[in-house]
């Protein structure tokens, strides 16, 4: 920059590559931000798949215990109660994730019209009705 702004013989030329250099420089860190966005946002939706897989494998074998034939024997009542005591609990306590999913999921939904992410939220959702009904019938 010293040399442009004296009066050096190439003054120019050094201008018109230095201006090159920082438009270069412009472009790369635009492209290096727009690939971290899209690395950050893959492992957002990496995340969220996860944490819906988990939970729906979760709700789903509640939902098999529930199922169960065993637990319509009148002698196993006490600890049936306690049972279902504590899965009402847990209920509780996983309704927030389960909202706070539900409402992440249609997020990106908006932003990224993959259809695993609708997919996943209805089975998510399917998952949550369900043991929330079998619970209602016991």
């Amino acid at each position: 920059q010293r040399r442009v702004r004296g009066d050096h013989y190439a003054s120019d030329d050094i201008r018109e590559i230095m201006d090159g250099l920082l438009q270069r420089y412009a472009d790369n860190t635009a492209s290096a931000e727009a690939a971290e966005d899209a690395i950050n946002e893959a492992k957002r939706l990496q995340k969220f798949m996860e944490e819906c897989a988990e939970l729906t494998q979760w709700l789903r074998d509640r939902a098999d215990v529930l199922g169960e034939e065993s637990l319509r024997d009148p002698k196993a009542f006490p600890v049936l109660e306690k049972q279902h005591e504590a899965l009402v609990t847990e209920l509780a306590n996983n309704e927030p994730l389960v909202d706070r999913l539900t409402e992440e999921g249609n997020d990106i939904y908006n932003n990224d019209t993959n259809p695993a992410i609708n997919e996943t939220l209805k089975d998510l959702q399917d998952a949550w009705d369900n043991l929330k009904a079998l619970l209602g019938e016991k």
